[in-house]
């Protein structure tokens, strides 16, 4: 296994914007890390606010203890609204009835170095077990879920009043880009990033 360099870490995807309050709460939660600790954290969002109008998505439904700790991650899928009913697919491919007030994980995660080799023994048995299925993934939130279970992990859940804007669809982007555009000249965004 290949030791990381820097013992902090977070994950994040490339077509998401999380907003400075969760990415200061996930770089404050971090700063005070143990790089050896399996103690992790998460930035939640309500589902209601992750949404797209130009289709379903796939949210990681989260349990909250009332410590802030993450009890359990369910990997949803096909989450849509039809009318003022929202449903989706829960990870058994049943149909599942929501509120928009759940938790969810975006993947904004704070990790010590310790989730790499988690990471590597869950890649492991997934590509044994599903490594031909182009269409199979491997989920982050479900790893996070197997260690909370196996009692190998805690996760802090880091709500956020920030918003989320991210690229599912094409046709988002122009959403994306006015929330953006707005940030910008209200000087929340930076006009120019490098």
């Amino acid at each position: 296994m290949i030791k990381p360099i820097v013992w902090r870490t977070h994950f994040y995807n490339a077509d998401d914007y999380y907003g400075p309050k969760a990415i200061g709460a996930i770089g404050k939660f971090l700063a005070k890390a143990d790089p050896q600790s399996m103690e992790f954290s998460m930035v939640g969002y309500a589902l209601k606010n992750t949404l797209s109008t130009h289709g379903t998505v796939s949210r990681g439904i989260c349990k909250v203890a009332p410590s802030g700790l993450l009890k359990t991650v369910e990997e949803h899928t096909e989450i849509g609204a039809k009318g003022k009913t929202l449903n989706g697919l829960d990870s058994k491919g049943n149909a599942k009835r929501l509120t928009g007030k759940e938790t969810v994980s975006m993947n904004l995660w704070g990790f010590t170095p310790r989730i790499f080799g988690e990471l590597e023994k869950a890649l492991v048995i997934f590509l044994k077990k599903k490594g031909k299925d182009l269409k199979a993934e491997c989920y982050l939130p479900t790893v996070v879920d197997s260690l909370i279970k196996e009692k190998k992990a805690s996760v802090k859940v880091l709500p956020t009043g920030d918003a989320w804007y991210g690229l599912t669809y094409p046709e988002d982007k122009a959403y994306v880009y006015e929330q953006i555009h707005k940030m910008v000249f209200k000087k929340v965004y930076p006009v120019k990033l490098w």
